[in-house]
C-alpha cells in the first residue's frame, strides 16, 4: 500500500465498494478516464491481474486504506480479528 499516491489510495478504497468507473468518477470528483488511469497504475503498483483482484484487496485492507475514525467497517474487521484470533492485514 505504501507504493500508492494518497490519490491512489482514496480510488483503492473506493473501488472495493463495487461501483463502476462512471459512479467512482463522481464520487471522486474527476473525470471517467482518469478513474481508468488511476486503477490501471494500482493495479501494477499492487502486483495484481485485473481489477476485481484489486478490489477483492481494498476489502480486505480497507481499515488500512480508511481514514474515518468512525468508520463501521474498521471497527467490524477489527472486532472480528480479536475474536476470531485472525491476523489484520497488513501492508
Amino acid at each position: 500500500m505504501n507504493l500508492l499516491t494518497e490519490r491512489e489510495r482514496e480510488v483503492l478504497l473506493h473501488l472495493g465498494t463495487g461501483a463502476g468507473n462512471r459512479e467512482l468518477a463522481g464520487e471522486l470528483g474527476i473525470a471517467e478516464r482518469t478513474v481508468k488511469a488511476h486503477i490501471q497504475r494500482i493495479v501494477m503498483k499492487l502486483d495484481q491481474n485485473s481489477r476485481l483482484e484489486a478490489a477483492v484487496l481494498s476489502v480486505l485492507a480497507h481499515h488500512l486504506l480508511c481514514s474515518d475514525p468512525h468508520c463501521t467497517r474498521c471497527a467490524a474487521g477489527a472486532a472480528h480479528a480479536r475474536r476470531t484470533g485472525a491476523p489484520l492485514l497488513t501492508m
